[in-house]
């Protein structure tokens, strides 16, 4: 399993300092300064990117069972918006699996293991 994020706010220091208790390194993101847009240096317009793009968002809340869980869907909502409304990304370049029945399939094994396949197909080395 991978390690645990370390917790609180970063602290400006010589070497990028530490961090105080309080919440996940840099933000609720985990380490992206809110506001931020992903994969663009501060001040500077997020980079121009070539070749093909594709997404594979997969929210499970897992309604109806003592694990059900709240937001993994409006994550992946979040994240769809993000990619197009900021990042430029159209729709067809997602594939997006939920189980709430209104994404594009429900995230069995099946559909997660088909959505990795359509991922890598076509891939070329960059």
């Amino acid at each position: 399993s991978a390690p645990p994020l370390p917790m609180g706010k970063p602290v400006a220091g010589p070497m990028g300092g530490g961090f105080t208790p309080g919440m996940p390194a840099g933000g609720p993101m985990g380490g992206v300064p809110m506001g931020m847009p992903v994969g663009a240096p501060m001040g500077k317009p997020p980079p121009r990117l070539s070749g093909r793009r594709r997404a594979l968002l997969i929210g499970i809340n897992y309604f109806g069972t003592r694990a059900e869980l709240r937001g993994c869907i409006n994550d992946v909502h979040n994240i769809r918006d993000l990619l197009t409304r900021q990042m430029g990304w159209n729709d067809s370049d997602m594939s997006i699996l939920t189980d709430d029945g209104r994404g594009g399939g429900m995230p069995t094994r099946a559909n997660i293991e088909q959505g990795m396949q359509w991922l890598v197909a076509g891939g070329r080395g960059g």
